[in-house]
């Protein structure tokens, strides 16, 4: 009984050992992905006032000039603008429904909006599957349709104008996708905890790098050609 004790007492202390050594490593990457981080915050400090054709300044003020004509026109017809709102209002009432009710276990419950076919980013079945992913999917698709909505059917702007600001409105909208953070992303998550975050360290690293090597347009190393 006592060796049986004794056996029982050793797989636990080995077993808290290594979630010591896993909380160790886990620790020394989130030093490095902080100090990986501050190099790329530097580096886009530095290249802020850029006044090259394609540098973050020029491409921010282009955007700026084009989606504030768009918001211009919505402001001057406040009836309008509310209207629209509570459109989008109204379906993110309806996600909230139909999640709580998948919530409290009901089954077969439709989504409100999916992503449109091939498109991709949510292809990892845990974006369905799971209801923390499957509630920030939807609410990005239905914020996402709205907004190219309401700029689509602006009234007021040259046609020009209209292209231009849908054009850049999808560059935002595809950066703010839940696909590209961490933590709502289940690909990465999955890959961060089997990892102990060496995959963001290794990320870190290499946007460091493409930026180090990149004039105003970043270039996005497709290869090592080490």
């Amino acid at each position: 009984m006592q060796e049986k004790n004794k056996s029982v007492a050793g797989a636990e202390t080995k077993v808290e050992e290594s979630q010591v050594a896993q909380w160790d490593v886990l620790a020394r990457n989130m030093v490095r992905l902080f100090d990986e981080g501050t190099k790329v915050l530097g580096t886009l400090v530095e290249r802020r006032n850029g006044s090259g054709p394609y540098s973050m300044a020029a491409e921010a003020n282009e955007a700026t000039k084009a989606l504030g004509e768009v918001a211009r026109q919505w402001v001057s017809e406040p009836g309008k603008l509310a209207a629209a709102q509570n459109e989008l209002f109204k379906d993110y009432a309806e996600l909230w429904g139909r999640s709580v009710r998948r919530f409290l276990g009901e089954e077969d419950v439709k989504p409100v909006i999916e992503p449109a076919p091939g498109d991709n980013r949510f292809k990892d079945p845990d974006w369905s599957n799971s209801q923390f992913f499957d509630f920030w999917k939807q609410a990005y698709l239905l914020t996402a349709r709205w907004a190219e909505d309401v700029t689509r059917n602006t009234e007021g702007v040259d046609d020009k104008t209209r292209k231009r600001a849908l054009f850049y409105l999808e560059q935002m909208l595809a950066a703010f996708s839940p696909s590209n953070f961490a933590f709502t992303n289940p690909e990465v998550v999955r890959a961060t905890l089997a990892t102990n975050a060496a995959n963001l360290v290794q990320g870190m690293a290499h946007l460091a790098h493409d930026l180090e090597h990149s004039k105003d347009l970043l270039r996005i190393s497709q290869t090592d050609l080490s």
